[in-house]
Formats: structure tokens, C-alpha cells, sequence
């Protein structure tokens, strides 16, 4: 158990009258401050140091006499919004009929009736002209005391994320990446884009993958995942220094599917506050630039669309080889 803390200032100890408790955390890791019921009283409560002390020495009641004070109890309720009584239900373990009674959402120590609580329950919805109202509405209604962990002590009190305890957990979180590799090749495009983002880039695609294996079977040489100036090429054929790409029918906009003004995604702009969007267009820019970065720097670029690579990767091989033949053969000439 946690020490005792000031959690709510509503609720108090019939017996020493202190309106703090024990904080209690359920199944799922939630907190909340643990109070007890009185077997001998409506609506009044027990701390847990108290409700400790009368279990412990058997001050309270046995089990059966205390059923039956609540029985009791139960019977004596009334409804806080018509004044009746709810209704009963037979019980499949018991012979007696137990009575539905719901707490007040709003009142504390005060019922509701089935039929009362079916209508605050269920109640029209308040209807908001704008996003703005609708919002103001909902932190005001979950602000102060109207939040249910208002004043409760939370298991991540004190702690303070600061730039120097995120740059060890972003270290220590890409170290295990690096050895579980694994993981991420198991969710396909998404793990290796995932991993990417985190700094990793032994993580093939799908499409790489295929590539990868035509290129081991004509036992041509390759270095995958080999970074450029200004970005990373997918394979690096060193025998005829060719920058090798396969590009996906979606992420490089193949123009067989898409036309320039077609808007593909969209993503922040700098400012974090306004969506841009990404057209087939600004790919087909984006490409362009890293292609003329490539052959100013004496590299020979070979791209190969999705279609391709998955239907006919046995002609991509041939135009390989060819593009090797050819530097092979400037070489001879020089």
C-alpha cells in the first residue's frame, strides 16, 4: 500500500474523521483512493487504516450479520430525483430478490432508481455549434473537482521528462531495435519505415526483399541500404556503380496511376500547425533532385516501378546486367 494522502475532501472517516485514504491501483494500473464503506450506516465511509484495524482484530461483524445490515439498508433507500423505491430483481445464487440501485453521477452519498438513471443516462445530447464551444464545454465539465482523478495521487508524480532522460531513452530504445531486428521485419512496410524514422535501416520492404533475392540468385554483387549526400539508395551495385532504386506504386507516385495535381498524403508543414498537401507532382520533384544529385556524382540510376519488380523481376536483372556490361566496357575504352 501507498502512504495515506489528502485525495478528496468530500468524503471523510466516520471514526477519525480524516478526509484521506489509501490509494489503491486496479487490474489495468489505475489509481484511485480506496475508501470502505460503514456496514453500520448508510452513505458513510472508512478510511483504510481504520477499515484495517476493525478487519484485523475482528471488531466488525461476521460476514452474514453484515449482509443482512445491508439488506437493510438497501431497503430503506429512496430515489434522490422522483423519491421511490427501484425495482428487484431475483438473484440466480440467492433466494432473496436483491434491489437495482444506481449511485448519483453528480451527488456523492445519494441513489438513483433504475428508471431515474436510465433517463440521466441516456439523456438527448447537448448539441454544439462550434468545435470551439463543444471544447470549452468538455474542460469545463472535466476541470477542478469534476475530474475523477482531482486531488488523487498518481504514480507518475514528480517524475520529469527532461531532454537529457529522452535522448537515454531514445538511445536505449534503438539499441534494442538494433539487436531485434526481427520485430520489425515481421510488420512488413510499416516496421521498416518505422525503423527508418528511428535511425535503423537494415530493415528491407517487401519489394526490397524480392530485389535483394533475384540479385543473390544471378550472384551479382550489392550494398543495401547505402547512403548518399542528400539520402539513402536501396542497393549499390559496385560493378557498375549503379545507385539502384524499387519505388512503390504510392510513395513515388508511379504516373501509370496518378496524375500531377492527384493528391497522394499530407503532413505538417514546418510550423506544426497547418497540414500541406503532398501531390504525385512534388514526388515526381522530390525524385528528380536525387536523381541529378546521383549522376553529378559519376553514379549510373536505375529505377524500378512496384509492377515490374513483382511480375516481371527477370527483365529488371537483364537491364542490370546490361547497364554493368556498359560500364564495363567504358572502362575498357578509357
Amino acid at each position: 500500500m501507498n502512504n495515506p494522502t489528502s485525495n478528496t475532501d468530500e468524503k471523510k472517516c466516520e471514526y477519525c474523521g480524516a478526509n484521506k485514504t489509501y490509494i489503491a491501483v486496479t487490474k489495468r494500473g489505475t489509481p484511485y483512493p480506496k475508501w470502505n464503506s460503514n456496514p453500520y450506516k448508510e452513505n458513510t465511509w472508512l478510511c483504510g487504516k481504520c477499515y484495517r484495524n476493525l478487519v484485523y482484530p475482528k471488531a466488525l461483524p461476521p460476514i452474514q450479520v453484515r449482509k443482512s445490515i445491508r439488506m437493510d439498508r438497501i431497503a430503506k433507500r429512496d430515489c434522490h430525483k422522483c423519491g421511490g423505491k427501484t425495482t428487484t430483481q431475483k438473484s440466480e445464487t440467492s433466494p432473496n430478490d436483491y434491489h437495482i440501485w444506481h449511485r448519483h453521477p453528480e451527488v456523492l452519498s445519494k441513489w438513483l432508481c433504475d428508471r431515474c438513471y436510465a433517463n440521466c443516462l441516456f439523456e438527448p445530447k447537448r448539441k454544439f455549434k462550434t468545435k470551439e464551444e463543444r471544447y470549452q464545454y468538455i474542460s469545463k465539465l472535466f476541470s477542478g473537482t469534476g475530474n475523477p482523478m482531482y486531488g488523487n495521487h498518481t504514480l507518475n508524480l514528480g517524475r520529469v521528462y527532461t531532454p537529457e532522460r529522452n535522448r537515454r531513452v531514445s538511445e536505449a530504445v534503438t539499441k534494442w531495435a538494433k539487436s531485434h531486428p526481427e520485430h520489425y521485419s515481421r510488420i512488413g512496410v510499416l516496421g521498416a519505415i518505422k525503423a527508418r524514422k528511428m535511425g535503423l535501416y537494415g530493415i528491407s520492404t517487401s519489394l526490397e526483399t524480392i530485389m535483394e533475392k533475384a540479385l543473390r540468385n544471378y550472384k551479382i554483387q550489392y550494398i543495401s541500404q547505402q547512403r548518399y549526400g542528400i539520402g539513402i539508395m536501396d542497393f549499390y551495385l559496385p560493378e557498375g556503380n549503379i545507385a539502384l532504386f524499387v519505388d512503390g506504386g504510392v510513395w513515388h507516385a508511379d504516373p501509370r496511376l496518378y496524375k500531377p495535381d492527384d493528391i497522394l498524403f499530407f503532413r505538417f508543414k514546418n510550423s506544426r500547425k497547418e497540414w500541406k498537401k503532398v501531390t504525385a507532382k512534388d514526388v515526381w520533384e522530390k525524385d528528380r533532385i536525387h536523381i541529378n544529385h546521383l549522376r553529378s556524382k559519376g553514379y549510373n540510376v536505375v529505377r524500378f516501378w512496384e509492377k515490374e519488380i513483382e511480375c516481371e523481376i527477370d527483365k529488371c536483372i537483364e537491364i542490370i546486367k546490361e547497364e554493368i556490361q556498359a560500364f564495363k566496357k567504358r572502362d575498357v575504352d578509357k
